[in-house]
């Protein structure tokens, strides 16, 4: 109100940015994308490439979130231009590793790393870059890669003091998914800590909350245990539609549903993920989606209340994964489709 009482363009597109990334932490997408568009066209007009980069940095968060990458990319690649004419080394790394992300959604992993590595030169201990770097290496099957990059993450959380601070978050969520992908669980006690020290602090804003949610998801998963996944399922259930800390949240809801015994419910979220990962674009993603459902139908098969085509959709939705799996060069998952597939073929 000041700033446009005092005709400061600005002051304005200062307070929109500031808007945009409150915003962001609140998890409400639609305002940041509508605060950071608004920053964007009054940073053009005054000039000033470092509210204006941050800014397409702001919005491509929000639009990567709502599963509008083609969008994300080029307010990413804006950002990551204007970043590097303003010399700031920390936002051109955060905004490099948006991009880094981009690529590997759309299954590019040659360009995943290069620009990782870029980020990763410019901030060798941003957790926002150590935690999707790990989570790629491991996704492509070059764990000791990843054992390399999540070592750096760790040393980088135990360097942390308590309180919410996102490398106490990216921990708590990236750990459990990698698990997830390894089947090695012998990390759960870190990523329980992490996500203990975050919310033991209280105020804790609602992207590291959901951050720390999602990885105690898919532990809950791992472990069969109910009673937590129906705890992570109430957390998480408002945040359907969506792509937050390294995994769809309809897909973990599904995963939940399984666990909790909901079979129906779980289909239900699945179906849900495969229409937010194929509209996105968001390749790795629909891989991992189309085996879990897939197993899904399985296991309702095996219950004796399979519904008609569960089996052949099924075979199609391995087939999928495989597919995909084969060709971004996921070799766990490749590995984890195959065996299922023989399963079903028995």
């Amino acid at each position: 109100v000041i700033a446009r009482r005092e005709g400061d363009r600005r002051l304005e597109a200062v307070v929109l940015l500031n808007m945009a990334s409150t915003n962001l932490f609140s998890l409400d997408f639609p305002q940041v994308l509508d605060d950071a568009l608004a920053a964007i066209e009054l940073a053009r007009r005054t000039g000033d490439p470092s509210i204006e980069g941050h800014s397409h940095f702001l919005a491509s968060g929000a639009l990567n979130a709502m599963g509008r990458f083609e969008e994300a990319r080029g307010h990413s690649e804006a950002s990551v231009t204007l970043a590097e004419k303003h010399r700031h080394p920390g936002r051109s790394s955060q905004a490099l590793n948006q991009r880094a992300m981009l690529s590997w959604a759309a299954g590019d992993l040659d360009d995943a790393r290069r620009l990782s590595d870029r980020a990763l030169d410019l901030w060798p201990k941003s957790p926002l870059a150590l935690a999707p770097r790990s989570l790629i290496e491991y996704e492509v099957g070059s764990f000791e890669e990843g054992e390399i990059f999540l070592g750096r993450l760790l040393e980088a959380m135990r360097d942390t003091p308590p309180g919410p601070f996102l490398q106490h978050a990216v921990t708590a969520a990236v750990v459990p998914v990698i698990a997830r992908i390894t089947g090695d669980s012998g990390r759960f006690e870190v990523a329980e800590e992490a996500a203990e020290t975050m919310l033991a602090q209280g105020g804790v804003p609602a992207i590291m909350a959901v951050s720390s949610s999602v990885g105690l998801a898919f532990m809950a998963v791992e472990r069969g245990d109910i009673s937590a996944a129906k705890e992570q399922y109430t957390a998480l259930e408002s945040r359907r539609g969506a792509m937050l800390t390294y995994a769809a949240t309809d897909r973990v809801l599904g995963l939940l549903s399984v666990t909790m015994g909901d079979l129906d419910q779980a289909a239900a979220h699945f179906d849900e993920g495969l229409a937010f990962c194929r509209k996105a674009g968001h390749r790795p993603e629909l891989a991992w989606t189309c085996c879990d459902y897939a197993d899904l139908l399985r296991e309702r098969a095996s219950t004796g209340s399979a519904q008609a085509g569960d089996r052949e959709q099924a075979v199609a939705l391995y087939d999928e994964s495989l597919q995909i799996a084969t060709e971004v060069g996921m070799r766990p998952l490749m590995e984890r489709v195959l065996s299922r597939k023989d399963i079903l073929g028995a």
